[in-house]
């Protein structure tokens, strides 16, 4: 959104990050009205040792922070061909855990269901199926649910099968979430999302099919449209099944078990099988 005099670059978020998460985070920016290339910083703030004792339990604002790429002046990040609007991103890396197929990685929200359709597709290549599927990825959920509204008005489908992440609620603190969605662990398997927006014959379709298959699922209650590429595809008219891969610290570095994908996968190619 700015660039100082000194070389610091100000910015604004898209999604739902926490500005209290940002700080020390390494970012790339990339120069899209200048070739495309990507330009490393990290996002700065006063040193914890500058702290007042009333500013250390605050969360800054987001005009509080800023990213340093190294530079001196604003004619130096000029150079580079950074320009006001870039995106910026967060430098993604993926590790496994010492325990268990646990993988942490930003933006498994939604890499998470990237995934698992591409399992599934890699898959459903060795299966007959009679209908006819499309294979979806869409963008923009988090500023708007864009391709979402835009897939559903190119495609028109009869149903859709949305797969996104959900919430882990089996970790400190998050006993009020699993109240509000329903018990959700990692390596409990694929969640059926259930609530008055997802078609009922289809939840029953699934957990049908789950059973019998002996594939590991669980379930989560969410009572209104939520804010997943289901919503869209809901209003056009197609008949909605929520499909979700459980994720913990959601929109932080994000933790998924790949036993849940692998569940998911399966359960998709069974589904496909079936209509």
């Amino acid at each position: 959104t700015d660039i100082a005099e000194d070389g610091f670059i100000y910015f604004a978020l898209t999604g739902g990050s926490h500005a209290g998460w940002l700080i020390g985070q390494q970012v790339r920016i990339h120069t899209e009205l200048s070739g495309g290339q990507e330009v490393s910083g990290v996002i700065g703030h006063k040193a914890v040792h500058h702290l007042e004792l009333e500013e250390r339990n605050k969360v800054p604002k987001v005009n509080e922070i800023f990213i340093d790429i190294g530079a001196k002046t604003k004619e130096e990040v000029r150079k580079l061909g950074i320009e006001i609007g870039d995106p910026v991103i967060y430098s993604i890396g993926a590790e496994k855990l010492a325990l268990n197929d646990r993988i942490v990685a930003r933006g498994w929200d939604n890499r998470a269901g990237v995934l698992t359709l591409i399992e599934a597709i890699r898959r459903l290549k060795k299966e007959d199926t009679k209908a006819h599927v499309v294979f979806a990825f869409l963008g923009g959920e988090e500023v708007g649910l864009i391709g979402g509204f835009r897939g559903s008005a190119l495609y028109k489908p009869e149903v859709m099968i949305n797969v996104d992440v959900g919430f882990a609620t089996k970790t400190p603190s998050t006993g009020k979430e699993k109240a509000m969605h329903g018990d959700v662990d990692l390596c409990g398997g694929v969640i059926i999302n259930r609530g008055g927006a997802f078609d009922p014959s289809l939840v029953i379709k699934a957990f049908d099919l789950a059973k019998s298959k002996k594939i590991k699922t669980q379930f989560s209650v969410i009572t209104h449209e939520g804010g997943t590429d289901a919503t869209p595809f809901n209003r056009s008219g197609a008949r909605v099944l929520d499909l979700g891969l459980p994720c913990r610290y959601m929109h932080y570095d994000e933790v998924v078990d790949l036993k849940d994908i692998e569940s998911a996968a399966t359960l998709l190619v069974e589904l496909l099988k079936s209509f």
